[in-house]
């Protein structure tokens, strides 16, 4: 995911100062990455265990997902995986700010 994602804010979309040195600094981070650990079944959904990595700095997270399994559209003998899910997280804890 690009830093462009996760400088993002609830009315602030384009994230603004957000991405300059004082906080993400994208010009030097910029990406964020996640690395799943193992998936479980959470009710309808599932949950990935991951390490996410924001500015070389490494967090274990939970992310919440759906998960929607349907035919190919453009070849009937192949199945299609969309995976959907959203999580917060503190900037604080990667050493944003």
């Amino acid at each position: 995911m690009s830093c462009g994602e996760c400088c993002r804010e609830p009315g602030n979309e384009a994230g603004g100062a957000r991405r300059g040195e004082g906080l993400f600094d994208v010009a030097t981070w910029p990406t964020a990455s996640i690395e799943t650990t193992g998936f479980q079944v959470a009710g309808k959904g599932f949950r990935a265990q991951a390490k996410l990595k924001l500015r070389d700095v490494f967090q274990d997270v939970v992310l919440p997902f759906a998960l929607e399994i349907a035919e190919d559209p453009n070849d009937t003998a192949k199945l299609t995986a969309r995976a959907s899910g959203e999580r917060t997280v503190s900037r604080l804890d990667y050493g944003v700010g």
